[in-house]
């Protein structure tokens, strides 16, 4: 066998339970992880709420009134929100249906009357005068109207203005009235304004009883396109009002956001120790799988024997028997644990291992022999362990040879064949070597070099015992 030339073959099973077997330290880094996680998600939160807790203080402060006590600043907010949404809703409905927010200020189109009120009496011009004011003012039905143009009442009345020449000079008015109908097309506007002159004739007889009589001269209608700076100027201030309306609901929303962890602690302390957990069990699965990765970098760089299949694998050993450690603590995770191990050996009793010790070793001796069995009285243990534990192993395997009723050898210790010159004597002296190692504890290129030196010497190598 060419031990230079040796491949080491580790099966993932075997690797994958010496990686568990630590499982305690594998949690223990994954707390870890958790704790540092969940602690930097905590103190980050922390840090973010002092900070809106403190812009939302001054922003409340100047914008809106002291909540009620009876109520949290999350609920004012709402209160809030809910008035500007009305005003929102109500501002665009119009915006959307109103004639006269959607005529074009520069191509306006107007039809104009002029009508005078004669009477004799200047003070009875004036009682009249008021009359009609009245009248154009409140007293116009536009519901037939607006039902044939498919539109609401108000948005006729606002079409319509009327002149105020009896305001120049009340003393001594003159009786005249200007009307004027706005509209996006000269047909209807006349359209309004001739309903408009209908109503106020039939309303001649009802203010007559009232104001006395007299006499009323309606004028020529005249329709035409204009341009009307006040209404791009009343647009301008609609529009920019509705955009206002935006502007706070924005605002306000942002600001409902942080009064909810000012006003509201116990919801802000519920989400955040829910992001503090999350982080937490985030940072210990990390923790868990960086913690299994170490471990399997450890256990392969370390180079330290890991299973009996290494002999067989690697160095071409029979592997006469498994005995685990006894002083290891199992609890029922581990004894759950090695069930990966996968070898039968380690579930029988120790004692019934080495007598299953002693069995492989007089086979091994019987096809090893040159001469009849008994030329292999002397056995030497050796390995990269100590001396104590070899001793032990010599004295439990004697006396299970001396149970199984065999022939006694003679058990000699020693140990590694290439730091212990005694060693190399007492292999002189024997008929043949069993190499004792541990695993995660025999060092590869320790057992690697033991058996080299045996091959060179021409020692008969038994097999191997796994500790």
């Amino acid at each position: 066998m060419n031990t230079e030339t040796a491949e080491r073959e580790i099966k993932m099973s075997t690797l994958m339970y010496r990686v568990f077997r630590r499982w305690r330290g594998i949690v223990v880094f994954g707390l870890l992880a958790a704790l540092a996680l969940g602690g930097y998600q905590g103190l980050k939160l922390r840090n973010g709420q002092e900070g809106q807790e403190t812009s939302a203080v001054s922003s409340s402060s100047d914008d809106l009134s002291e909540p009620d006590s009876s109520s949290s600043g999350a609920e004012t907010y709402s209160s809030l929100l809910k008035k500007l949404e009305k005003r929102q809703k109500s501002t665009r409905e119009y915006l959307d249906n109103s004639i006269l927010a959607s005529i074009d200020p520069g191509h306006e189109a107007q039809a104009n009357v002029s009508i005078r009120v004669l009477t004799e009496d200047p003070d009875q011009t004036a009682a009249l005068q008021k009359a009609y004011e009245g009248f154009l003012t409140s007293g116009i039905d536009w519901s037939g109207l607006a039902a044939d143009m498919d539109t609401k009442e108000e948005y006729l009345s606002e079409l319509v203005s009327f002149g105020d020449e009896w305001k120049e000079s009340p003393e001594t008015p003159s009786g005249l009235i200007s009307l004027t109908v706005k509209h996006k097309n000269t047909g209807d506007a006349e359209t309004i304004l001739k309903e408009l002159i209908r109503q106020l004739e039939n309303q001649k007889t009802e203010i007559a009883q009232t104001a006395g009589a007299h006499t009323v001269s309606v004028g020529t209608v005249s329709t035409g396109y204009f341009s009307d700076p006040q209404l791009e100027i009343w647009l301008s201030e609609q529009l920019k009002g509705y955009a206002e309306i935006a502007t706070d609901m924005d605002r306000l929303e942002a600001e409902k956001d942080t009064a909810k962890d000012t006003f509201s602690g116990e919801t802000g302390a519920a989400a955040s120790a829910a992001a503090v957990v999350k982080y937490a069990l985030a940072g210990f699965v990390l923790g868990i799988a960086a913690g299994i990765l170490l471990c399997m970098i450890g256990l392969v760089c370390r180079r330290r024997i890991l299973s009996a299949r290494e002999w067989n694998s690697t160095f071409g050993l029979r592997s006469l028997a498994v005995i685990p450690d006894k002083k290891r603590r199992r609890g029922p995770l581990d004894r759950l644990v090695e069930k990966l191990d996968g070898d039968k050996k380690n579930q029988a009793e120790e004692e019934t291992r080495y007598r299953l010790a002693v069995e492989n070793i007089s086979r091994c001796s019987r096809m090893l022999r040159t001469e009849p069995e008994g030329q292999i009285r002397t056995i030497l243990l050796t390995g990269d362990i100590s001396t104590e534990e070899l001793q032990e192993t010599a004295e439990k395997l004697a006396r299970a040879e001396k149970q199984g009723q065999k022939e006694g050898r003679t058990w000699l210790c020693g140990q590694n064949l290439a730091s212990d010159p005694d060693t190399m004597a007492k292999a002189d002296r024997s008929d043949a070597v069993i190499l004792v190692e541990k695993t995660e504890h025999s060092r590869y290129s320790a057992v690697q070099e033991e058996v080299e030196q045996l091959l060179t010497w021409k020692i008969p190598i038994l097999g191997t015992i796994t500790l």
